[in-house]
């Protein structure tokens, strides 16, 4: 899933973190994925890694929440629909990512 790869890799690369937690879990209409660390925390003005990666999940319905307190690490929250909603499909709205995003949660800073 490349949105846990993508919290992944910014624990790794930017956290600083001693602890990095990873839960899940799947009901009948959602898989919810939690990214957790005790690193320095987030600044959400800096990047493109997960503006990206929320785009992408908001394109098929679903939602990415980021709780991050500086000092204290960053918990962010994952949920996605197991079947993408019709009228989206239907309505033309499951586009690719604009050129801003393509490519950049792979390679870039976040």
């Amino acid at each position: 899933m490349p949105a846990v790869r993508e919290c992944l890799r910014n624990c790794f690369e930017h956290a600083a973190a001693g602890r990095i937690t990873v839960t899940s879990r799947v009901t009948r209409r959602w898989a919810h994925v939690r990214v957790k660390d005790n690193g320095i925390g987030l600044n959400m003005h800096e990047g493109n890694g997960l503006r990206c990666v929320s785009e992408r999940i908001a394109e098929i319905g679903g939602r990415i929440t980021v709780d991050s307190v500086p000092g204290e690490g960053s918990s962010i929250d994952v949920h996605l629909p197991l079947h993408v909603r019709p009228r989206m499909r239907d309505a033309g709205l499951l586009q690719r990512p604009g050129k801003a995003c393509r490519g950049r949660s792979r390679t870039g800073t976040a």
